[in-house]
């Protein structure tokens, strides 16, 4: 009998899954492209920059019902996670959202952003959320990390003693 947890999803949750594991591997291809493309200031020519985006969602909606699978249901791992690593969680996605959408709603670049202004943008919405993980890391291994006692590998495996006395059944002695 199979596990429910690990299986992978049926269906029409199947479906969706692979849809949605297309839109996201395409999305993420074009934004690397346009990324590329404003990085060297180039206009896109050639097959292999509408082919790119669409290979990168056939692949990833096709790996995403796996993926899924190995996933508690309801992200069960990071909501019953301590209060900190929620917070930490929620509050750097909505950094990530809320610093290009800043720069949408209020151009504090102008009208047009030039590929220097790309670069600060991303910095902006990029550095803050590593240092915060990595600041968070170095305190939980270095500060509350409580070391176990090293494993003794050099002692002998422990010999089991016969036991040598003669269980009396009858209550008689010779």
């Amino acid at each position: 009998m199979s596990d429910p947890a690990n299986s992978e999803p049926q269906g029409g949750s199947r479906l969706l899954i692979q849809l949605l594991g297309f839109v996201l591997g395409f999305s993420v291809m074009v934004g690397l492209e346009i990324l590329i493309l404003l990085a060297l200031n180039r206009m896109p020519r050639g097959l292999g920059w509408v082919l790119a985006p669409i290979m990168a969602g056939i692949v990833l909606a096709r790996v995403a019902p796996s993926l899924v699978a190995k996933f508690p249901p309801s992200g069960g791992r990071l909501w019953h996670a301590s209060r900190g690593v929620r917070l930490a969680t929620v509050l750097s996605a909505l950094w990530l959202f809320g610093a290009p959408l800043y720069c949408w709603l209020f151009e504090p670049y102008g009208a047009y952003m030039s590929s220097g202004e790309y670069t600060h943008m991303f910095k902006v919405m990029l550095f803050p959320v590593v240092a915060g993980a990595v600041a968070y890391v170095a305190y939980v291994k270095l500060v509350v990390f409580s070391p176990r006692p090293p494993a003794r590998s050099d002692a002998p495996p422990a010999v089991e003693r016969m036991d040598t006395t003669i269980n009396e059944t009858s209550g008689s002695r010779p």
